[in-house]
């Protein structure tokens, strides 16, 4: 009988610690922000959007289908540094990796100082090489990458 208490009160724990890390979404929360901001993103508002993906993200930051989605939504937004850092921690899809170096392209395509600009297209390129090694068969990822290499030469 002990042994059931002992477990049991485990088990409880557990559970608390999975609610507060937002392991658990007992509110469906997350499920009901990745909804939300996908219909605002179907309706071509990035912004509210955006601004949905962020508040599921405030019940789990590490949420891989809501950081993809506040990426993409940035990117389109032109917020490029902020759509790099979601995209570091989205899921591995072609998109992620080509966006990422897109948007370290653009960053750099802007910046007056050379080796700021230079630094921005190295970043383009490792994202562009990191999709190349998940994703060999991508077109797209193996022209950019040429295309930036080319930029630096």
């Amino acid at each position: 009988m002990k042994k059931v208490f002992i477990i049991s009160g485990l088990l409880i724990i557990f559970m608390l610690i999975m609610a507060f890390t937002g392991i658990m979404d007992f509110k469906n929360n997350i499920k009901e922000a990745i909804i939300k901001g996908n219909k605002f993103y179907g309706e071509n508002n990035y912004e509210m959007a955006l601004k949905t993906y962020k508040n599921g993200l405030e019940y789990n930051k590490q949420n891989a289908k809501l950081n993809y989605n506040s990426a993409q939504a940035s990117y389109i937004l032109g917020n490029y540094q902020e759509a790099i850092e979601y995209y570091k921690k989205a899921p591995d899809k072609p998109d992620k990796y080509l966006n990422a170096g897109n948007s370290n392209l653009k960053l750099g395509d802007v910046q007056s100082d050379t080796n700021q600009k230079l630094m921005c297209y190295q970043q383009a390129l490792e994202a562009y090489k990191q999709g190349i090694l998940k994703f060999p068969d991508n077109v797209p990822l193996k022209y950019n990458y040429e295309y930036v290499k080319c930029k630096i030469e």
